[in-house]
């Protein structure tokens, strides 16, 4: 579910936040709307530059994944039937899910960033539950940086400008 989490945030940041005018989603078939993580990740490429960290990070959670879904016996010493085997599989599968839980975050973090920076808006205001604005707080203590970073690195403006 983490790791199911991370891609449809990845996937929608990119497809509305980072989305470029001239792709209508809506014109769209269903089948070029499914696109895989691989595909989200070359188009959040195309729309903002990316720091190289970041970068690997996001590959490598891509490569973790695909490993996962399609043969996590591609995992040296992955093997269910051993002690070590389990200890390795354990430790792949939370490495996965908190890097996915990273991704999530972050992607989060841009969408909130860019209701405030590109509108003027808190994504989540001071009418909602003081429980959600403080978590949102964290998570831009946490990732706002590198949320600006990716919003900075648009290779175009906010399609409309802030309300200052």
């Amino acid at each position: 579910m983490c790791v199911q989490q991370a891609e449809q945030g990845l996937q929608w940041t990119v497809e509305t936040v980072l989305e470029d005018p001239e792709i209508r989603l809506s014109e769209q078939t269903e089948h070029e709307q499914a696109k895989t993580l691989g595909v989200f990740l070359r188009k959040l490429k195309r729309r903002a530059k990316l720091e190289p960290k970041l970068k690997d990070k996001l590959y490598h959670f891509l490569k973790m994944r695909n490993t996962f879904v399609h043969d996590f016996s591609e995992v040296p010493g992955w093997n269910l039937a051993t002690v070590k085997g389990r200890e390795i599989a354990n430790e792949f599968l939370i490495e996965l899910s908190l890097t996915a839980i990273a991704i999530t975050a972050l992607f989060m973090t841009v969408a909130t960033s860019s209701a405030k920076k590109d509108f003027g808006k808190e994504l989540f205001s001071e009418e909602t539950e003081a429980e959600i604005l403080m978590k949102v707080r964290v998570l831009e203590k946490v990732f706002g940086a590198d949320a600006r970073k990716i919003l900075d690195g648009r290779y175009r403006k906010p399609l409309l400008a802030p309300n200052r």
